[in-house]
């Protein structure tokens, strides 16, 4: 690969050896990479403050020998707002974790990188952050093929708007009435406004989703309900849902 400059943002990083740094990141023109960054602890010009989750930077970097290696780095957007409050740099922390889980390495995505770039600009000034998480979310898993179309009761036919209350299976794709959805764990219980907003996050274009607000009492159970879908299906925790769970939610 000759080499590549491009937008990317911070997803996560870990030190190798004495100096050097592993950078995940998601770019624009080559989907989620990770890279070597050598010297990057010891270098005060190419990487300074740069190598933080959330970040948005311009990255040089250049595939050699199965290695992807990262030459400069500038910031371009450190989203100030997320490091001002613990929650927003919580569920600014939730987003790059699920992207590091559910996106494919090496592949370009466009789509999915103006998704995150309008999510993280939202939530550096969201007020409620969890509904900036929820929309991610549910805008992810459509771009990655998780997220069904919901207008009835897979068993009996009902339509959506004829209950107000259903069960949402999302590993199996399927949506329940509650005649005949169950209490188990894997069921998602799950309003009729809800599944609206989600048909809404699925069809709206990207600039007009940002507008739809879930219910505040139901934003947390929905955002456990679905990184737990996530965790179930990569068979990983996620830390920063250790810390949404403790914090206050309004």
């Amino acid at each position: 690969m000759s080499g590549q400059e491009t937008e990317a943002f911070i997803l996560k990083t870990r030190d190798s050896g004495e100096a050097d740094r592993w950078i995940s990141f998601f770019a624009k023109s080559g989907g989620r990479l990770a890279g070597l960054a050598k010297g990057a602890r010891r270098s005060r010009k190419r990487f300074l403050n740069v190598f933080e989750p959330c970040n948005l930077v311009q990255v040089e970097y250049r595939e050699k020998k199965s290695i992807v290696w990262i030459e400069a780095c500038k910031l371009m957007d450190p989203h100030l707002g997320l490091r001002e409050n613990a929650a927003r740099w919580a569920c600014g922390g939730l987003i790059c974790e699920l992207v590091i889980e559910l996106v494919p390495e090496g592949e370009a995505q466009e789509p999915l990188f103006n998704l995150l770039k309008q999510s993280l600009w939202q939530l550096a000034q969201e007020r409620y952050p969890l509904n900036t998480v929820l929309i991610f979310l549910c805008r992810l898993m459509d771009i990655s093929g998780y997220m069904q179309s919901f207008s009835r009761c897979d068993i009996c036919g009902r339509s959506l708007r004829d209950e107000r209350f259903w069960r949402w299976d999302p590993v199996r794709g399927s949506l329940l009435c509650r005649q005949h959805g169950s209490a188990d764990a894997g069921m998602i219980s799950i309003d009729l406004g809800s599944l609206l907003l989600i048909e809404g996050i699925r069809k709206m274009p990207l600039e007009s989703i940002w507008r739809l607000q879930f219910s505040a009492s139901r934003r947390l159970d929905l955002v456990r309900s679905l990184v737990s879908w996530v965790s179930h299906h990569t068979g990983r925790g996620f830390a920063s849902m250790k810390v949404i769970e403790q914090l206050e939610w309004a």
